[in-house]
């Protein structure tokens, strides 16, 4: 009876590997790898399993079938791999058998993102986990749809009353206005109108409007109006008539927003970003200030923002905000772990900074602001892109 049970465990034995490599066989339609295969079986193909697994592992040795019918499954467009390698499982942090990883490959010079897959041994979750990544893929190979511009009124400047003045004018801390105050029977009026109509379609940061000084003569005189036209900048801030700034330049579009753009302040609030679209429109300049808000205090934090930016109105950063916790893409490839948190981010060169205080304060904000501005901040290379809330939750 023991020699039966020594033939049985030696029959037994010789049914496992033996060596590394060997849980899927030659026909199987899970690939082996090695450590000399890996990087490049996973840079060359578009989406990859892989199961991470030793040969002592018995879960492994239970899950080998069930893994090889998900690869069955999805032979199509996923390539399944496993690999017994200790470098390699010590490279992707990998402690437990069997771990599988999604692999996200963008070709033989780039590194492949990656997924962890944390659910449990059951192959419809596996593939369901596996084909959503599919799906991302996909996805991001197809150019978004370029989003249409809101196409200001070609030729229209904003005609205003006094009423309509004060309304939009007056109580727009927050924007420059070009106000034309001007006569219907005016000659040079009628010279610098296609030119007034032309800045109405070209202007970013400033906007455009008209006053018939013959009507509104009040409002003319209160400020100052003596000739037509009359061409006054409202700075960002107060817009009293004590505060205005009046244009003698050359009546070219060009000139006057020159002229106003040297006038521009960076006035508060933030802007709220909340895709990578608005990210990229509204954080486009050299440096962008990127702040991640808790839910429950956005309106305290916009407050201090807000005055740090009219102490430093004369810089040309932007000051954009998101709410924490509704991009986890962003804040994983941000490294932020703790909300509210601040970063310095230049998405033109792909690199970040981030404020190691972690109290978004008025002095912390303005002193992490003088730190950027004096070249005292490590900057960090950003490496995957920063992906829009649609895809990401399309993986939930």
């Amino acid at each position: 009876m023991a020699k039966l049970g020594i033939v049985c465990l030696l029959a037994l034995s010789s049914c496992l590997p033996s060596v590394r490599g060997t849980l899927y066989g030659a026909s199987s339609p899970v690939t082996t790898l090695d450590a000399s295969s890996f990087d490049t079986s996973l840079r060359t193909h578009g989406v990859s399993l892989v199961q991470f697994y030793s040969e002592t592992c018995d879960s492994c040795l239970r899950f080998a079938k069930d893994y090889e019918a998900a690869a069955n499954a999805t032979r199509d467009v996923v390539r399944c791999y496993a690999i017994n390698d200790d470098s390699v499982s010590k490279r992707y942090n990998v402690k437990l058998f069997p771990t599988f990883k999604v692999f996200l490959g963008r070709g033989p010079s780039e590194q492949p993102t990656l997924a962890d897959y944390t659910g449990t041994l059951n192959i419809q979750d596996l593939v369901t986990f596996t084909m959503k990544h599919v799906n991302k893929h996909v996805k991001s190979k197809v150019p978004a749809p370029k989003r249409k511009e809101p196409t200001k009124p070609a030729g229209h400047p904003i005609s205003l009353t006094e009423a309509e003045f004060n309304n939009k004018v007056l109580n727009d801390t927050y924007n420059q206005w070009l106000i034309m105050f001007f006569a219907p029977w005016c000659g040079h009026c009628k010279a610098l109108e296609p030119e007034w109509r032309r800045m109405a379609t070209i202007a970013d940061q400033v906007k455009i409007g008209s006053v018939d000084a013959t009507v509104h003569s009040a409002l003319a005189q209160r400020y100052g109006v003596k000739g037509y036209p009359t061409i006054v900048l409202l700075a960002q801030g107060s817009k009293v008539p004590a505060k205005a700034i009046e244009y003698r330049g050359p009546r070219k579009a060009e000139d006057i927003l020159a002229f106003a753009k040297r006038h521009y302040r960076n006035m508060g609030p933030p802007v709220h970003v909340d895709s990578v679209y608005d990210l990229k429109q509204k954080c486009s300049g050299p440096l962008c200030l990127l702040f991640f808000l808790p839910e429950e205090s956005v309106e305290m934090h916009v407050d201090t923002i807000s005055k740090v930016m009219e102490k430093n109105s004369s810089l040309p950063f932007q000051f954009c905000y998101t709410i924490g916790g509704r991009h986890p893409q962003w804040e994983r490839v941000l490294g932020v772990s703790l909300i509210p948190c601040l970063l310095g981010l230049n998405l033109s060169k792909n690199v970040y900074s981030t404020m190691r205080k972690e109290n978004l304060t008025f002095d912390n904000v303005n002193a992490f602001v003088s730190e950027v501005l004096s070249g005292r901040v490590t900057a960090e290379r950003l490496l995957t892109s920063l992906e829009d809330d649609s895809e990401i939750r399309s993986e939930l």
